[in-house]
């Protein structure tokens, strides 16, 4: 809604007068009540006369200001009501309509979002008490360089890993842990010490498209 609404006041105020004159003009046709546009009257002739006065610059002492903020605070508040309640949820308006309004239509086309098809390099490290943690970085395509962090479209690493039992592959680990942020941080029994850790991963995009596991590899405990 920020974009829509013009910071400058008096960018505003000509939004304003177009969207309420808009409305006015097609209230029948877009199916908007008296009653729903009448919130706005009083807040926008409260805002006028705060406004008329303040655009003159010999008139902008303190309590000038201060009149024309809280007038377009309270009025600009309704206004984003009345732009989410009756033009963006309203179904008798569209697109050209919205934009008639001086607002921007949504964007109705999901940006496509590719399957990963890197791998996860993974390190795994012992860390104080009953726990290791599992660090992960991506390779550079540019430079071939290591780095930290996920590649760009990937939202989440899932780790599989099974401990001291060796899996055939990814379905056969007892345990998976799927992480937006590292490092990851797993607890172990401490039983479990000098054991090893097998352990798959892969990328996953945010709609939880997974890309190629790694393959098995293994850490001592």
């Amino acid at each position: 809604m920020k974009k829509n609404i013009p910071a400058k006041d008096a960018e505003f105020d000509s939004f304003q007068q177009n969207l309420v004159s808009q409305v006015t003009t097609n209230m029948v046709l877009w199916n908007i009540t008296a009653a729903a546009l009448g919130v706005l009257t009083p807040l926008q002739t409260a805002w006028a006369a705060a406004w008329l006065v303040a655009k003159i610059k010999v008139n902008r002492s303190p309590a000038v200001i201060a009149a024309k903020r809280q007038a377009r605070t309270a009025y600009e508040a309704a206004l984003r009501n009345f732009i989410q309640a009756s033009i963006y949820r309203n179904t008798s308006m569209n697109d050209g309509d919205i934009e008639l309004c001086g607002l921007k239509p949504y964007d109705r086309t999901r940006t496509p979002i590719p399957v990963p098809t890197t791998l996860p390099i993974v390190n795994l490290q012992r860390a104080p008490g009953n726990f290791f943690t599992v660090r992960y970085f991506r390779l550079d395509d540019e430079t071939g360089a290591i780095r930290r962090g996920k590649p760009d479209k990937v939202a989440k690493i899932e780790f599989a890993y099974n401990l001291g039992m060796q899996p055939m592959d990814p379905a056969g680990c007892t345990y998976h842990n799927v992480s937006t942020k590292g490092p990851i941080r797993i607890e172990v029994p401490a039983a479990m010490h000098g054991q090893t850790v097998w352990f798959f991963a892969r990328w996953k995009n945010v709609y939880d498209a997974a890309g190629p596991w790694t393959d098995l590899d293994s850490f001592v405990l």
